[in-house]
């Protein structure tokens, strides 16, 4: 993705509904879990709806001089989105320069873009 502040990295990921029944070994943790605010965080904002419910994050934080900003948002379904974009468009943002002066999309475009409702208003049976 590129902007005024140069090419970035620019992901987007969908997680199904967590499962009804989790595994004693282990696994993921919950989609619940991910919108929390770590510390390690730079950054960190709840996301929150009408009622006021917490409904996801919006974060920002640098690894190894790469700037970046995420959205975690739980879906209506029980899943959620995952919004990241950063300023290097490296394989591996982190691990390579900075290609922008500044992650391509703000904070309030993540959120915006995440709050779409097109993301989760597609009905397969519809």
């Amino acid at each position: 993705l590129t902007a005024s502040t140069g090419p970035g990295t620019f992901q987007v990921l969908l997680y199904p509904p967590d499962p009804d029944v989790t595994s004693p070994e282990g696994g993921t943790a919950p989609l619940s879990d991910r919108i929390q605010c770590e510390a390690y965080m730079t950054t960190c904002e709840p996301l929150i709806d009408p009622s006021g419910a917490t409904i996801g994050r919006v974060s920002t934080d640098k690894e190894r001089g790469t700037t970046y900003h995420e959205v975690m948002l739980l879906g209506p379904d029980g899943g959620a989105l995952y919004f990241y974009v950063a300023d290097s468009s490296g394989e591996k943002p982190g691990y390579e320069p900075p290609s922008a002066e500044a992650p391509p999309l703000s904070t309030d475009q993540l959120v915006a873009l995440a709050q779409d409702p097109a993301w989760t208003d597609y009905d397969p049976e519809g």
